[in-house]
């Protein structure tokens, strides 16, 4: 079965702690990362991330499946759960505005850290971080990619982060964002629409096949001229 492999129209990751990054943009960040730090006794650094990805390209077809691949580039503590929730704002937040806070320049998340629906469908899915970097797949994006067709434009929107964001030890992962050769992909794997069927040719563009024109039926007499002598003027 033909599969495609699609890059995040938009990313960036969204940070809580410390407080001032709360209202950073890191939309051109060229790594991404759901992570939590502690220093001097307390909580340092947490992060989260955001992506969109535009899957309208095959709104035709059937989904067999979908899987989130990524190239994980640092580990901290790998082998924690992490998850991946249906962000409720596909297509309205912006790269280069998005915030802990915002979505976009004058409008606030109405939580900190993003808009998330852990219900469904489609639910939020759980999965284990690696124990080593490399490439990750995590599997069972089937029921988001087919929400994303069915209700939201084609647009997949997913907001990660641990599980546990209290961990009390460092904790998370770090990967690369879009404009990378080995940037995070949602790849899916589908049946094309009209499989199976012969088409018709319909387009008159060079090399095309289109039907000839019926030729025009011969002349009555075509065959009696045709026997007639030419004759000569003296």
């Amino acid at each position: 079965m033909p599969e495609e492999a699609f890059l995040p129209i938009r990313d960036s990751k969204m940070q809580g702690i410390p407080e001032f990054a709360q209202a950073l943009n890191y939309g051109g960040a060229p790594t991404l990362r759901h992570i939590v730090l502690y220093a001097g006794g307390g909580k340092s650094t947490w992060e989260r991330t955001i992506v969109d990805f535009d899957v309208a390209q095959i709104s035709e077809a059937k989904i067999l499946g979908a899987k989130l691949v990524r190239e994980i580039t640092l580990l901290s503590n790998g082998g924690h759960q992490a998850r991946l929730s249906r962000c409720t704002r596909p297509g309205e937040w912006v790269e280069s505005e998005v915030t802990w806070l915002r979505y976009k320049a004058g409008a606030d998340w109405t939580d900190n850290g993003g808009d998330f629906d852990d219900t469904g469908p489609p639910a939020v899915l759980t999965y284990d971080e690696p124990t080593i970097t490399g490439e990750h797949e995590i599997g069972g994006l089937l029921a988001f990619v087919e929400d994303a067709i069915e209700s939201r434009g084609g647009i997949v929107s997913l907001i990660t982060r641990l599980s546990d964001e209290t961990p009390d030890v460092d904790t998370g992962a770090s990967w690369f964002a879009k404009g990378h050769a080995q940037s995070w992909r949602l790849v899916v794997e589908y049946t094309a629409p009209n499989a199976g069927r012969r088409s018709i040719p319909r387009s008159t563009k060079r090399g095309s096949t289109t039907p000839r024109a019926p030729s025009r039926p011969a002349h009555p007499h075509a065959s009696a001229r045709a026997q007639q002598p030419i004759r000569r003027r003296r």
